[in-house]
């Protein structure tokens, strides 16, 4: 059996005497990995051939293949369609995986201006002191599926603040930015601006917030798409609309597919925000996530124990110049482009 890295939480925002509302798990990570890699690759528009072929040969047939792999689509603040890969390596394999011609090349290729859609990819690695992971169940979902159990329930969730003290770096070094304004961004302007790529700043925050009522009873099942479903959309739309207010660049509202392309009972949104109060503050006090809250509390109350409905997240840190996000003939609405600078290269 693997050992395994216990994590180091802290309890420095926990309340006294703290007893929380609901059972929960956290990731517990393989003693002998220190960081993950986690990447988004979209096309943007119709269905894409070259991005089909690319993805049966690269990240289904190639060493070094990401460990974990699902397919999510979502439609943007365009009312174009995505469909999206996320793909989850551990340590150095991303690097390795990368360096291999047959992969980079087709994202290098200028081939891809002609194509009649857009192409994006948003990849960040992240040490295991600058993330964490939360679960409903002892159910694993999204990064968790690379780590060696679930240890829970924990004590350190549902109060504010409860995600720093989850992240070992909170106790070591500071993970708020200065200033309410939200940081710049590094870019680059590449072929006349139709490839443009962005250093996101370090500090910036990254949640995956997922949402799987597969093995919900009709009735517990309609109650989420009815209730609480169409409050979860207020809130991301909130997020994705008000980005100086709320100090979240970017906010998708995604829907899994399964092994054969349908649409499954599964969402998750995925933001990217300037930092984590930022997150902390709106999941605190907000009306939209207030009402979220109240929603799922009164499906709490009537199925109790027997409740199906299962809740997730992974929450990271960035910490330099480890995240590459990269448009290619993408709309200016399209992740953080619409932070991008002006530098051309």
């Amino acid at each position: 059996m693997k050992s395994v890295l216990r994590r180091r939480c802290h309890r420095h925002q926990m309340p006294p005497d703290w007893v929380p509302p609901a059972p929960a798990w956290a990731a517990q990570w393989p003693a002998d990995m220190e960081t993950l890699t986690c990447a988004y690759f979209g096309v943007q528009g119709p269905e894409s051939r070259s991005f089909e072929r690319w993805y049966q040969d690269c990240l289904l047939g190639l060493e070094f293949a990401p460990l974990r792999l699902e397919s999510a689509c979502f439609r943007d603040k365009a009312g174009i369609e995505n469909r999206v890969i996320i793909a989850y390596w551990r340590d150095s394999d991303y690097r390795q995986w990368w360096q291999q011609t047959a992969v980079s090349h087709f994202w290098q290729d200028p081939a891809r201006y002609t194509e009649g859609v857009g192409y994006w990819r948003e990849v960040f690695e992240v040490p295991l002191t600058h993330m964490e992971t939360l679960h409903s169940s002892p159910e694993v979902h999204g990064a968790a599926n690379l780590a060696t159990t679930l240890e829970g329930p924990i004590e350190e969730h549902g109060y504010p603040g409860a995600m720093r003290d989850r992240i070992q770096a909170s106790g070591e070094g500071d993970l708020v930015c200065r200033g309410a304004d939200l940081p710049e961004m590094t870019s680059y302007r590449i072929d006349d601006g139709r490839r443009i790529r962005i250093i996101p700043p370090a500090k910036m925050c990254i949640i995956r917030s997922g949402q799987d009522w597969r093995e919900c009873s009709p009735e517990e099942g309609a109650f989420y798409r009815e209730e609480v479903a169409p409050s979860l959309r207020e809130g991301m739309d909130f997020l994705s609309a008000h980005p100086e207010e709320a100090r979240c660049y970017s906010m998708r509202l995604m829907q899994n597919l399964d092994a054969s392309d349908r649409l499954d009972k599964q969402t998750f949104g995925l933001g990217y925000a300037a930092d984590i109060l930022a997150f902390e503050a709106w999941a605190k006090s907000h009306p939209t996530h207030l009402k979220i809250f109240g929603k799922f509390m009164n499906l709490v109350e009537i199925y109790g124990e027997s409740m199906k409905l299962k809740l997730w997240h992974e929450v990271s840190v960035l910490t330099g110049d480890n995240a590459e996000f990269e448009y290619l003939m993408c709309h200016g609405e399209t992740g953080l482009l619409p932070y991008a600078g002006q530098t051309n290269r």
